[in-house]
Parts: C-alpha cells; structure tokens; sequence
C-alpha cells in the first residue's frame, strides 16, 4: 500500500515539475519575466534525475517510510530553490511548500507532516532573512517599489506562511488518519461478511 502510495507520489512530483516549467515557457514566449526560466529548467531536470533514482531505490528499499521522508525532505530543499530564484519574499511559488506537507501526512504520519511544516518554516524564513540582509540576491528580480526588502513585511510574510504550513499540516493528517480509519473498518466490515 506504502509503495503504490510513494509510486503515486514520484509521478505527481514529476507532474507538478511539468506543469510549472511549462507554463514558465508559455508565460516566457508570450511576456517579458521578471526572472530568468534557467534555474527552472535546472529544478525541472533535478527533478527528473531524482525522479528516475526514486524509482529504482523504489523497486530495491525494503524501508519505503524512510525512501518517502527522505524523498519529502528533498522536495522542500527544491522548493526553496524555486522560491528564491523567482524573487524569495515576491515569489508566488511560496505555496509548493504544502504539497510536501500533504504528501507527509498522507504517506507517512502525523508527526512527519508537523516536521516538515516546522522545517519548512524554518527555510523559508532563512531564505528570507538572508536575502532580506543581501547575503545573496533574488534571482535577477526586481521588487515593486521596494516591499520586499522591508523587514516588517518579511515578517509577515514569513509568519503566514508558517501559519498557513502548520495548518495543512494538522488539517491534511486528521483527514488522512480518519481516512485509514475509515478503510481499516470496511475491512473489517467486509472480513465479518465473508465469515457469516
């Protein structure tokens, strides 16, 4: 169940990796970006390369809970390189970050999933910070009227989106659990039928 579960999890990643460097190149032929799509295709083939390596760790890993946070922690380093090299504190890809989230509560556990909303928060926020200090630049983007380098802002900004992962984080693992609760019942529903 575990295996089909991280089977459906690789294929969605590398679903979601098509549709934004897609639409990235759309957007790109028919306007000017304020980032260049470079980094993007370098995300998008990462996301490939690892794509093909989860498959065959996949078909070989007798430790598919492991395989799966592992495969999780890495999606919110990527997702963090995407979040900085389409403007950090403007980028408008702050979002992704819950879909690792999800996918933690959904394949793993509750606690998995809290983690990695607290981790995510945690890189967010230094990403943030560290260009909120010009420890690196955004990517070639360049902030409307400066909002993005005023600290009150980068606060808040940080602060709801660690608001918003921990919320998926409790919401998506409640679903997720009633739900194996829900089918575990059925079977034993269906287990009782077949012996009556």
């Amino acid at each position: 169940m575990l295996g089909q579960r991280i089977t459906w999890l690789i294929c969605l990643r590398l679903l979601l990796a098509f549709l934004f460097l897609g639409s990235a190149t759309i957007l790109a032929i028919r306007e000017h970006l304020p980032f260049t799509l470079t980094p993007l295709f370098v995300l998008a083939g990462c996301t490939c390369v690892l794509t093909v390596l989860y498959l065959l760790l996949l078909s070989r890993s007798r430790q598919l809970r492991r395989l799966c946070a592992l495969q999780l922690w890495i999606d919110s380093v990527l997702v963090t390189a995407l979040v900085h090299y389409t403007g950090g504190i403007d980028s408008v890809f702050a979002f992704v970050y819950i879909f690792p989230i999800l996918a933690a509560a959904i394949c793993v556990s509750r606690q998995s999933s809290l983690l990695l909303a607290g981790t995510s928060s945690v890189l967010y926020g230094v990403l943030i910070n560290i260009q909120l200090h010009r420890l690196i630049e955004r990517a070639e983007f360049h902030s409307i009227a400066g909002i993005g380098r005023d600290p009150g802002y980068a606060l808040f900004q940080t602060f709801v989106n660690a608001i918003a992962f921990f919320l998926v984080a409790l919401l998506s693992s409640h679903l997720a659990e009633r739900l194996k609760e829900t089918g575990r019942e059925l079977e034993e529903r269906q287990i009782g039928r077949a012996h009556v």
